[in-house]
């Protein structure tokens, strides 16, 4: 009962923040659609898998394929094999079996094409990207510091795999950082903890953190008690002198969301935080969005959905983006609810940008940033 009379305190806010990859980049961390120029995918069979089915995806559609896509279909295929290695009526009904198949042989290199992929995310999504002591770690830490102190506590909802909160909490001494992961065991919870035990008692401003697709060093696991069901994140997310240990069977168990058709009832992780912030757009003022494009439908339908019901009592919806305009992002409104549901468009969905180019540094962003909040 407490918490529950702590959280809907919590909702009252003003303001929250919803970030999406365009926040992570001045971090160094990809976006997911360049995130294969990135990578280290090596000249093997395996690494040669993965371009055919990364080419194979890009034939099909317009747009470059994104690096989740490739799990996806990797993931498919596995399903696939798998199936006809395993089920006699379908073997019986497509006839001859390739040999490979029925050896496990493609199987095996499939699921050895997916732990790489997993590999992949760790390495370029994991806390070593970060580099605590560039002028950007510390100029987003003095505006997370800021809009804290501002609206505490923050509410900070994430699209993003990435650990830069995880490097934030690890690193800000003047800012006490909550997520669901209790700082014991690890485990999801439904309560708030924050990592730094020495900080629990302070009276810091306080940064809640909403993880809506999940996390590289987030895993699927049986709980303390044996139950399924539950998540972990791996000690060393922080990154720091604890490094990060993760094993290649614990690779295939990752709490990511993938694609818009992975839905988020199918894991509790996913599906409690999006009501947590079903619960604040109710209630909200103004919500401020960086780095995110309007493109992941879920997301884009809770927000438009919300502002359907406050007709009368719409919240400003401020975003920041220098390479997206005004036009562009009701485009990716439109089309991502129409393609989906299809859904309409509520008519307060305006988004209006923050004026800001890179060139004008980070400074000056924080100063507009406060002045529209």
């Amino acid at each position: 009962m407490e918490n529950e009379q702590l959280y809907k305190k919590n909702i009252e806010n003003e303001f929250i923040l919803l970030a999406g990859a365009g926040a992570s980049r001045l971090l160094g961390y990809p976006t997911l659609d360049r995130l294969l120029n990135q990578a280290t995918l090596g000249d093997d069979e395996i690494a040669d898998l993965i371009r055919r089915v990364h080419i194979s995806i890009e034939l099909g559609i317009i747009n470059k394929a994104v690096f989740e896509e490739i799990i996806a279909k990797i993931k498919e295929c596995i399903s696939i094999v798998h199936l006809l290695r395993t089920y006699p009526v379908l073997r019986e009904e497509i006839g001859q079996i390739p040999q490979n198949i029925i050896n496990g042989n493609s199987e095996k290199k499939f699921r050895k094409a997916l732990t790489h992929c997993y590999k992949i995310l760790v390495q370029l999504y994991g806390p070593d990207v970060i580099n605590t002591t560039s002028k950007e770690f510390k100029l987003l830490a003095q505006l997370f510091e800021k809009l804290s102190q501002k609206k505490s506590p923050l509410h900070i909802y994430t699209t993003n795999y990435d650990c830069s909160y995880q490097v934030f909490a690890s690193n800000c001494n003047n800012i006490s950082f909550r997520t669901h992961i209790d700082n014991e065991e690890g485990y999801f919870r439904e309560s708030w903890y924050n990592p730094r035990e020495e900080l629990e008692q302070s009276n810091l401003p306080e940064i809640h953190v909403h993880r809506l697709h999940g996390c590289v060093t987030w895993f699927n696991v049986k709980d303390k008690d044996g139950g399924s069901g539950n998540t972990r994140e791996k000690l060393g997310s922080g990154g720091g002198d604890k490094k990060l240990h993760i094993s290649d069977e614990e690779l295939n168990s990752m709490c990511i969301k993938l694609v818009a058709s992975q839905l988020t009832g199918t894991n509790r992780v996913f599906a409690s935080a999006f009501e947590e912030f079903n619960d604040h757009l109710k209630s909200i003022k103004t919500l401020l969005v960086w780095g995110y494009s309007f493109q992941d439908y879920e997301v884009t339908r809770k927000i438009n959905d919300a502002l359907s019901l406050r007709k009368n009592d719409p919240f400003k919806i401020y975003y920041i983006d220098p390479y997206l305009t005004e036009y562009a992002v009701q485009e990716n409104i439109q089309k991502t609810l129409k393609n989906n549901a299809p859904d309409q468009k509520a008519k307060n969905f305006n988004p209006i940008p923050i004026e800001w180019t890179p060139n004008e540094g980070l400074e000056e962003l924080i100063k507009k940033i406060l002045q529209k909040l």
